[in-house]
């Protein structure tokens, strides 16, 4: 199984800004470590393939990375400004009364999905 492999490439011990891949098949599964005090980071896909790429910074900085998570970030940087906005839009408000929270829950619930279509 793909189980097996997966744990032994967890387990393998990355350094800063390098970078494992395992294939079995479509599917590739890549561990990257972009820094020393963070933790590494696995992703899982069919439809790129292994290659690392030199990504440059806004500020002019230079690193190596593989071109799954720089697709990923590519990717995700509207998505989690527009999930940022969403969250901080809320009508719930501290309380004692259990009815209240109630009333306040399903107002969020009924008015996310307006926000979120209205802002499109």
């Amino acid at each position: 199984l793909f189980i097996v492999p997966v744990m032994k490439v967890i387990n393998e011990t990355l350094g800063v800004e390098q970078s494992i891949y395992y294939r079995q098949g479509k599917i590739l599964l890549v561990g990257y470590k972009q820094k020393a005090k963070r933790k590494p980071v696995y992703l899982i896909s069919t439809g790129l393939h292994a290659e690392d790429k030199i990504i440059q910074s806004r500020s002019g900085l230079q690193a190596v990375k593989p071109v799954l998570i720089n697709g990923y970030n590519y990717d995700m940087s509207g998505v989690d400004v527009s999930d940022k906005s969403m969250y901080h839009v809320t009508c719930s408000r501290t309380t004692k009364k259990y009815w209240k929270r109630i009333f306040t829950n399903l107002t969020n619930i009924q008015g996310s999905p307006q926000l979120s279509y209205c802002t499109k």
